[in-house]
């Protein structure tokens, strides 16, 4: 296991800038990043893939149109020079065949040096399927790479799909292999401890793989829209006491992932859970350095501060 996978390790999701904003406005990300690395120990960055595809829910809704961005492999390159800093690139490996696979996972390693890598299944069932399955990409990582490299996958607590449970998917990917999962962003406790607890019940492979909790922090109340139309389960209630007061909806999230992230720890200590757990923090949108930094102390600390 590499070392930034210890010790429940704290990563920041950073998203590719568009490609219109050209290098000046790619340098001013990196410039924005540096701000956080110098205030706050993350483990590694998390760069995720940004395509355009369809609505995963008919509750949302995006609040910009699509434009291509900067590669997360570029990025990745450019972030471990500049800040010797591990940094995970997400690849949706449905749209290409395995032999395609094969082919961006080497040169992904060898020419960018990318050592850590998120394998992500389609958007909505097999409507974008040209290729393997995730399991089937993780084998074939494996197969390819050496074996110094990490090979995480995507968790959505509450998933019941096919007639299979979520919890039954990762002791599936785990059976082959994968280092860690990630899962969706979470604004609720219940289906994380729930899905903890079934895996701590009947999932041995899982129950040992580290997990690191998605949480977004918002500054407009806007954003709800774009995060449903993500996937991201987010209930009535609480958009509305998030967006109660619209001066200080930053505030209130903040606030509330505090809460969940709490309640997950108190609920995996009470079922005496054993699954290793971290966190993603994952800003969508432009967020002030200072609110990503303040979130991230606030779950650092341990419970009886909160």
């Amino acid at each position: 296991m590499r070392d930034w996978l210890v010790d429940a390790p704290t990563i920041l999701e950073f998203v590719p800038p568009p490609k219109r904003l050209g290098l000046e406005g790619l340098e001013k990300r990196l410039r924005h990043l540096e701000r956080l690395l110098d205030q706050h120990p993350f483990s590694a960055i998390n760069l995720p893939e940004i395509r355009e595809e369809e609505s995963r829910s008919a509750l949302g809704e995006r609040t910009t149109p699509y434009e291509p961005r900067f590669s997360a492999r570029e990025i990745a390159l450019e972030i471990r020079q500049r800040f010797a800093i591990p940094a995970i690139v997400n690849h949706v490996v449905a749209r290409q065949s395995a032999t395609d696979l094969s082919h961006w996972l080497r040169e992904t390693h060898d020419r960018f040096q990318v050592e850590d890598f998120v394998l992500v299944g389609p958007a909505r069932g097999n409507a974008e399927r040209i290729g393997p399955s995730v399991p089937e990409a993780n084998e074939i990582l494996r197969s390819v790479l050496p074996g110094n490299v990490t090979v995480g996958n995507i968790c959505i607590p509450g998933r019941r799909s096919g007639g299979i449970e979520e919890a039954d998917r990762m002791e599936q990917k785990a059976t082959v292999g994968v280092d860690f999962f990630t899962t969706q962003i979470v604004y609720h406790s219940t289906p994380c401890v729930e899905l903890l607890d079934t895996i701590a019940r009947r999932c041995p492979r899982a129950a040992l793989t580290p997990i690191l909790v998605s949480l977004c922090p918002l500054r407009r109340a806007e954003s709800i829209g774009f995060l449903r139309w993500l996937g991201v389960e987010l209930d009535e209630l609480t958009a509305q006491r998030l967006t109660r007061d619209r001066d200080h909806v930053l505030e209130r999230s903040i606030q509330h992932l505090v809460a969940v992230w709490r309640k997950i720890c108190e609920g995996v200590e009470r079922a005496e859970v054993v699954t290793p757990l971290g966190l993603n923090i994952a800003p969508v949108g432009p967020m002030p350095a200072s609110a990503t930094v303040r979130l991230a102390q606030a779950l650092a600390s341990p419970i009886t501060e909160l």
